[in-house]
This record gives C-alpha cells, sequence and structure tokens, in this order.
C-alpha cells in the first residue's frame, strides 16, 4: 500500500497492538462459545510475522527501518511498564531464588553449549567458554514474565513468579553483555579497534584527482579550513598545471599499490 513513512510506521504499531487485542477477544470468545480458551500468543504471532517479511519478502530492508525508526518509544514504554510490575517486597524475600534460577540457568547453558561444541568439532578453548556468550536475556523473556502476571490463571501465585523471573532476567541482563564482550575477546573473534596514532598538529589529507573538477574544488575546501592536500593524479590526466598554496600535486604513472606507496 503506497503511503508516507509516518503512515506505515503508524501502521506497524497499530497492527502490532491489534494482535493483543485480537489475542485477547479470541480467547474470550472462544472460553463463552466452546467452554474452552483458544489463546494464540500475541509475541509469537509477531515473531513469525517478523521472519516472513523479513525473509520471504522483498521490503526486508524497508520494514527494518521502520521498526528502528518506532522501536525506542515502544522499547520506552514496554520496559517502564515492566520496571513499575517489579514488586520490591515480594523480591526482597525471594532473590536468593532469582540469583539460584541464574545459576541454574547458567550451569545447563554451560553442559548445552559444551556438548554441542563437542559434536560439532570445536576446540576445548571455545567450548570451555562458547557459553558465556549466550547468557544475556531480555525481550521475550520480560513479556512472558509480564503475561504470566496478568493472566488470572496463574492466581494467587503468578505476582510473586513473574517478580522472581524478572529479577533473574535483569541480572542475567546486567552479567550477559560484559561476559559475550570478554569471550569474543579470549576466542580471537573480536574486531579490536586499530592502534590510534597521535596527531602531529597538522591535518593533512590525500585526495586522487582526475581530469574533473572535483577533486580540486574538494582540496581547496579543505585548504580553507587548514588542511595540506596531496592532489595525486596520473600522468596525462592533469589538463593544466596547478600552483596554489596548500596543494602539493603528486604525479603517478597508474594508480596501483606499488605507485600509491611511492608517495
Amino acid at each position: 500500500i503506497p503511503m508516507r513513512g509516518v503512515g506505515k510506521s503508524s501502521s506497524i504499531i497499530l497492527i502490532g497492538f491489534a494482535v493483543f487485542v485480537m489475542a485477547d477477544w479470541l480467547a474470550e470468545w472462544s472460553d463463552h462459545h466452546w467452554s474452552n480458551k483458544i489463546f494464540v500468543e500475541p509475541l509469537l504471532v509477531c515473531m513469525i510475522a517478523g521472519i516472513l517479511v523479513t525473509n520471504f519478502s522483498k521490503y526486508r530492508n524497508e520494514f527494518s527501518e521502520i521498526l528502528h525508526r518506532v522501536g525506542p518509544p515502544i522499547y520506552l514504554a514496554f520496559f517502564t511498564l515492566t520496571g513499575a510490575s517489579l514488586e520490591i517486597q515480594i523480591l526482597a524475600k525471594t532473590w536468593q531464588i532469582a540469583v539460584l534460577l541464574v545459576l541454574i540457568r547458567m550451569v545447563t547453558i554451560f553442559l548445552g553449549s559444551f556438548t554441542g561444541g563437542k559434536i560439532a568439532g570445536d576446540t576445548p578453548r571455545q567450548n570451555w567458554v562458547g557459553w558465556m556468550g549466550y547468557i544475556t536475556q531480555a525481550g521475550v523473556g520480560i513479556g512472558v514474565a509480564g503475561g504470566i502476571a496478568r493472566q488470572s490463571d496463574f492466581d494467587p501465585w503468578g505476582s510473586e513468579l513473574a517478580t522472581i523471573l524478572l529479577a533473574a532476567i535483569i541480572i542475567n541482563q546486567v552479567i550477559g553483555p560484559p561476559m559475550m564482550k570478554w569471550v569474543l575477546t579470549f576466542a580471537g573473534e573480536s574486531r579490536l579497534r586499530a592502534a590510534g596514532h597521535d596527531f602531529d598538529g597538522t591535518r593533512d589529507a590525500v585526495i586522487l584527482g582526475h581530469k574533473t573538477g572535483q577533486p580540486l574544488m574538494l582540496a581547496e575546501g579543505l585548504i580553507l579550513h587548514a588542511w595540506e592536500i596531496t592532489l595525486v593524479v596520473v600522468d596525462g590526466d592533469l589538463e593544466e598545471e596547478i600552483d596554489r598554496p596548500g596543494i602539493n600535486v603528486v604525479t603517478l604513472p597508474d594508480i596501483s599499490e606499488e605507485s600509491l606507496g611511492s608517495i
């Protein structure tokens, strides 16, 4: 449907809310007419829709761009409501259970990662630390915990269970990213930053030139901001001599690694 960016963003948000409304309506309708409640998990529906649009349509890039644009306010509301639902009084009495759940989850992730790595033929170095990259937990887990707290089927202990699960997720969310960063560096899979160079006080640049005037215009613009320019041209590509302060013209026989290395 042709529409502007704001219309597309609004449509996606409305469709997302409609999924939740329809899920609640279906549960009530089926319970009233069939005496059996049919509940379609809206988070799962949205995940499947995202998979289909991303992998089986030509709108992948546009869809991702819209989601990135509308995401921040949705995240803000979602995590604010999640934090507001965290009952501190219950957490103060049950934090030991949350820590125990985190430890049990770590152990099971380690066993699964180590076993899978062994079967796949990974090195012992990777098998012993690979589990650390899977600790981070949020998003769907928080949504499921919130659903437990809202569903009357889990009364009277649904709120307490949701608080414990949210506390465990928060712990995983805090310790997970640093562990992920460390294990990537340890395994040699991180993209380390190149070593920086000390600024010598001179801003200089090399510009590859040709017969058009664009490289020269760029050079003159940089000179106005106190840059020193080296203009590299191929032999015979320069139609007129350049004699301007701040521009050093270098003529090369061709553009190659050897020629550029001689500058």
